[in-house]
């Protein structure tokens, strides 16, 4: 009943209880590195460390731009790209141009003040879903990481040394719907 009342609240026609039984008869049942999932015409919901999670991928990187402006938006079939005023902590410079790719491309990671790992080492400790781990969007300064969307900073935004003054952004990815 609770799954049907959140699916609802998401405006997704739910599946027959029939099936939601056997997804959660599944959850409990599975090792802990199974992903139990429940598919059903366009949605999907899958087990995932304890909690059961409605899956949303991008749709397509195929007009993800190469290069962004920092502070002006952008949209495609992959999401949106916009700007909000840091309150706190890094931030990226306005105007400055940056490069636009996925993590997939990525094979190492590294954050401010912490060690590089392999870049998916990385987003599994930050828990970050398996099906996700290629589709994050990364910003980069001549090739160097410098953020990586939604998580935030990478070591490489020490290469934009430039002041922020009050002007510094975050960038804020949404997915298309």
């Amino acid at each position: 009943a609770q799954i049907h009342q959140w699916l609802g609240l998401l405006a997704v026609e739910a599946p027959d209880q029939r099936r939601l039984s056997e997804l959660a008869r599944q959850a409990l049942t599975a090792n802990g590195d199974r992903m139990p999932e429940l598919v059903w015409r366009e949605h999907c919901l899958r087990v995932w460390g304890g909690s059961l999670v409605k899956v949303s991928v991008p749709e397509s990187h195929d007009d993800l731009p190469e290069r962004v402006t920092v502070g002006e938006s952008v949209a495609g079939r992959w999401g949106s790209l916009s700007w909000e005023p840091a309150s706190a902590g890094d931030a990226l410079p306005r105007g400055v141009q940056l490069g636009l790719q996925t993590s997939a491309l990525l094979e190492n990671l590294s954050f401010p003040h912490r060690p590089e790992k392999a870049a998916n080492k990385w987003l599994q400790e930050m828990r970050i879903p398996p099906w996700w781990r290629r589709d994050l969007l990364v910003l980069n300064d001549k090739n160097i990481p410098v953020w990586l969307l939604p998580v935030g900073a990478l070591a490489g935004i020490s290469t934009l040394n430039a002041p922020l003054a009050d002007d510094g952004l975050v960038p804020v990815w949404r997915l298309a719907r």
